[in-house]
């Protein structure tokens, strides 16, 4: 709800913000693109998408593809592909991300960094 907070306080039009809400869904329970667009509309449904690492990257034949590809894969999107739309929600969500890290790292300082996947100098 963080990232529909940010995008709201933005101005981003409801379109935007339903992506927002939506921004993980594909990414972390059973629902697809497919249902998205569904449900509401291609815009949203392309938002979320991008908001999405391809689901070739999370469930390869050997198993999900390196923290750091999946990071570069959206890097590369960002900076050469994604529209302001996209890059809105996509913002949103980092800005979220950074701010949930700060505020776990006032609370446990350094020993936050055991929860990633990946070492602190790459975060």
């Amino acid at each position: 709800m963080n990232v529909m907070k940010i995008l709201c306080e933005n101005g981003c039009d409801k379109e935007i913000i339903t992506a927002g809400i939506l921004h993980d869904v594909v990414e972390d329970t059973s629902v697809t693109v497919e249902k998205v667009e569904r449900l509401f509309g291609k815009r949203v449904a392309t938002m979320v998408t991008v908001a999405s690492e391809p689901e070739h990257m999370r469930n390869g034949k050997d198993g999900k593809t390196s923290w750091r590809l999946r990071k570069q894969h959206t890097i590369e999107f960002v900076k050469r592909e994604a529209m302001l739309e996209q890059l809105l929600v996509s913002c949103a969500d980092k800005l979220d991300n950074a701010e949930a890290i700060k505020q776990d790292f006032d609370q446990i300082g350094e020993k936050l960094w055991e929860r990633f996947n990946a070492p602190k100098s790459d975060q």
